[in-house]
């Protein structure tokens, strides 16, 4: 048996701003929250939803920029693969002392972006829907060892 790995703190994650940038415009994202400006980043590429994913530190384990580069390229080449459109992403700590870079996958199924997230070692990913609030998502790998989510 495995050593059982401590809770997820969720608290960051919902605490941080996800930023989408598109036409040279950064449209931000905060859980709990809706955005006309992320609705009509929405029309104006002619999507329903979108999912902000990255590959950098897996396990919430920090990794040098080379690193979290190199996953990032190989996250980039299956969402290209797979025919899904992306726009950068950047997720920040309110207290900017940590950034991380990703995409905003658009119309993403949330099953194939738990799958996706779960592949390069994420504990989550954020969704968001044309008039909805954004939501933070766990992937299994944020639950503990009986299934149970925090």
């Amino acid at each position: 048996m495995s050593p059982r790995r401590p809770p997820v703190p969720i608290g960051p994650y919902e605490a941080s701003e996800y930023v989408v940038v598109a036409g040279g415009r950064e449209v931000a994202i905060r859980i709990g929250r809706t955005s006309p400006d992320l609705d009509a980043l929405f029309d104006a590429r002619g999507a329903a939803s979108g999912t902000c994913i990255t590959a950098a530190n897996p396990f919430s384990e920090w990794q040098t920029d080379a690193v979290n580069t190199a996953a990032n390229e190989r996250l980039a080449e299956l969402l290209r693969g797979g025919g899904w459109r992306t726009l950068p992403h950047v997720g920040r700590s309110p207290d900017g002392t940590w950034v991380e870079a990703g995409f905003f996958v658009l119309d993403l199924d949330e099953a194939a972006a738990l799958a996706i997230a779960e592949r390069f070692g994420q504990f989550g990913i954020v969704a968001i829907a044309r008039g909805r609030p954004a939501r933070l998502v766990l992937t299994r790998l944020a639950q503990g060892e009986d299934g149970e989510g925090f």
